[in-house]
């Protein structure tokens, strides 16, 4: 089966909400999806057939069924606003681990511009996220990888005091930072405010708030073995105001690093 559109995603949520929401709480079976439903087993069969197809629904033993990571944001998206669909279905081809909504990232995906590798252009991603470091004034982020190139492009703007920098960093990340980068760090210490996350990565993707002359953008990374596979921005003030409690919050929880 070819991937289908984001046109026919957003026609199997309309047409298969009633059975879908009934998934909304918890795993049920198909028996007890008739009963909340009010339809028969057999319209409940085709229901629960096609929006498997469209990995929207999966098994949950011994003889229920639930809603996939993906079910559960586009059913978030659906409910709040129809047009995050397509952005949330064309990010989710991304090859990493797909935000499931549970920290309210729905919100990012409304009217996004989701930015993917191309064949041609496989690190398509990191250089959009480095032309954003290349003209902000002020960068808020979280990053569960380290991005060599994105460190180079901040370390250049911070010493020259062009940019308000505020990150958060794994233990894993500040370790990998300390060995291949011993010569940047210290500056970046010293002139920003790195704060150490200690209890492993808090959310699965990567942050950031970019602030432009007075204009803000919110960007989720998200994240593979490979380095990134995607990055979703959104200047709507819905998503920077999500996207700044998140951070905020984050940094709360986490212990400034100073300089040696």
């Amino acid at each position: 089966m070819s991937r289908p559109s984001p046109t026919e995603v957003a026609s199997v949520l309309s047409k298969r909400a009633d059975v879908l929401d009934t998934l909304r709480e918890q795993p049920r079976s198909k028996s007890e999806i008739c009963d909340a439903v009010g339809v028969s087993r057999s319209t409940v069969d085709r229901a629960i057939d096609e929006l498997g197809d469209f990995d929207i629904v999966e098994r949950s033993p011994p003889d229920g069924y639930r809603q996939t990571e993906l079910g559960c944001l586009l059913c978030t998206a659906r409910n709040s606003f129809w047009e995050s669909i397509e952005g949330a279905y064309e990010a989710s081809a991304v090859e990493s681990r797909f935000p499931g909504g549970d920290r309210g990232e729905a919100v990012v995906f409304d009217g996004a511009e989701v930015v993917r590798p191309r064949p041609h252009e496989p690190d398509r991603p990191l250089q959009h996220l480095l032309d954003l470091v290349e003209t902000a004034d002020r960068f808020r982020g979280f990053s569960p990888v380290v991005l060599g190139h994105l460190v180079d492009a901040c370390h250049e703007r911070v010493a020259d005091h062009r940019l308000d920098l505020e990150l958060v960093v794994t233990q894993a990340v500040l370790t990998c930072l300390r060995s291949r980068y011993r010569e940047k760090l210290p500056l970046l210490l010293a002139e920003s405010d790195v704060r150490r996350y200690t209890a492993g990565a808090p959310f699965p993707f990567g942050l950031g708030i970019f602030d432009h002359g007075g204009q803000q953008t919110a960007i989720l990374i998200l994240c593979s073995r490979n380095g990134i596979s995607g990055v979703v921005e959104n200047d709507s003030r819905a998503a920077v105001g999500w996207a700044g409690q998140l951070f905020e919050e984050t940094a709360d929880a986490a212990t400034r690093v100073l300089p040696d």
